[in-house]
């Protein structure tokens, strides 16, 4: 699952370096770019900083998604 989402992420950044003819990183490469930044991740999210900003963060983008919703209406 961690690869999947680091692979998410190079594959939405990555549409960029294909335009400029560069490859995304291996595999390998990203389960250990993975593995390497798990637990600084793990621990931000858990800590009051990180939850205060995730809490900004999920106000901010359910709001958006009712001014959308709103808008298809």
């Amino acid at each position: 699952m961690l690869l999947t989402g680091v692979r998410r992420i190079f594959y939405e950044g990555g549409q960029a370096l294909k335009k400029v003819g560069k490859q995304l990183p291996p595999d390998n490469a990203l389960e250990a770019m993975a593995r390497c930044l798990l637990p600084a991740i793990v621990e931000f999210f858990e800590s009051d900083e990180g939850k205060r900003e995730f809490a900004e963060w999920k106000e901010k983008q359910d709001s958006e998604t009712a001014e959308v919703q709103s808008e298809k209406i």
